[in-house]
């Protein structure tokens, strides 16, 4: 998972406000995994979001083929707006990988509709460490050793659990010096893993740190507090429904120091982006473009970077000839 934005610029731009009926909506199917890497030994979820009227019931067999399937659930949602009712279903499926690479996920058959391909990378197994056999530990770690100044840096935390926990909580990280930009990718993941010969509930949160400055980057420890179930045996009047009686133990990840490089001194573009890759892109409505004398059309320029802010992307600027006006 990585930080990824885009900057959208219209030009030329028409709006039609048209109606349109339910039963003209063909069916949709996006998608999605909680993670783009697992380990070998790590369970992950695959997300099935679907609108409009389905052909079928979905057949998940051919996911068996590279993963085990471990779970699945269904919920459905329906939304009246204006007087327009729309339906949705969502399949959640729990899948556990059956070898190492990039894996393909196939698609799935919802009678005749059919859901999109995706992969996924799996590594390998999780190696023993030394907390290994604890109760519960907090992992830190980064994606890169050193980087640039405003380049991204990939920061997971990783809190293992052996026994079951009632509540947890991660500390917010703290840098050796404040000047960093430092952006939560996203709602923390649950998955299980085997570490060694132990199985772990794993809670899982990253985030996208951006130095500012060049040097050494201390990333200090960070703490947790994770509160443990309860397995005393209560009598009638112990009733404690929300377990405030369970064993609290707090601990704290390993610190980690980073080194950051300055902008190259060959570097000779006016514009700093150091981006793991850039895109941009340009779309016309119509498609292709019909230009008629005093009627307008829409050309939206999109430029994509994976790996920056979107306040590090430059300004679009769109150049037209005399014979046309820009809005």
């Amino acid at each position: 998972m990585v930080s990824r934005f885009s900057l959208l610029h219209r030009f030329i731009c028409l709006v039609w406000l048209t109606g349109f009926s339910l039963s003209s909506i063909a069916a949709e199917i996006a998608v999605r995994t909680d993670r783009a890497e697992v380990g070998i030994n790590e369970s992950f979820v695959l997300t099935f979001e679907t609108s409009g009227e389905l052909d079928g019931e979905p057949d998940f067999s051919p996911l068996e083929t590279n993963f085990r399937v471990l779970n699945t659930s269904q919920s459905s949602n329906i939304s009246i707006i204006n007087g327009s009712m729309t339906r949705s279903k969502t399949w959640t499926v729990y899948l556990l990988p059956r070898q190492t690479g990039t894996l393909s996920i196939p698609a799935v058959s919802f009678g005749k509709d059919k859901s999109p391909e995706l992969q996924i990378k799996v590594g390998g197994q999780s190696k023993p460490n030394a907390n290994t056999g604890k109760d519960v530990f907090l992992e830190a770690k980064i994606d890169l050793q050193s980087v640039y100044v405003q380049q991204q840096l990939l920061y997971t935390l990783k809190l293992y659990s052996r026994v079951d926990l009632v509540d947890y909580e991660i500390g917010n990280i703290q840098l050796s010096h404040s000047d960093a930009v430092i952006q939560s990718l996203g709602e923390d993941t649950q998955y299980s893993t085997i570490v060694g010969n132990t199985n772990y509930r794993v809670l899982e949160r990253k985030l996208a740190i951006f130095p500012q400055k060049s040097g050494k980057l201390l990333i200090e420890a960070t703490p947790f507090a994770a509160k443990l179930r309860s397995n005393r045996r209560q009598g009638f009047f112990d009733f404690d429904p929300f377990n405030t009686r369970g064993q609290v133990i707090r601990g704290q990840s390993e610190p980690i120091t980073i080194n950051v490089s300055d902008i190259p001194a060959d570097y000779r573009g006016k514009i700093w982006l150091p981006a793991e890759s850039m895109q941009l892109t340009e779309s016309w409505s119509p498609e292709p473009p019909i230009f008629t004398l005093g009627e307008p059309v829409t050309r939206s320029l999109t430029l994509t970077a994976t790996g920056l802010t979107a306040a590090q992307l430059p300004e679009l600027m769109s150049r037209v000839t005399g014979d046309l006006k820009q809005y």
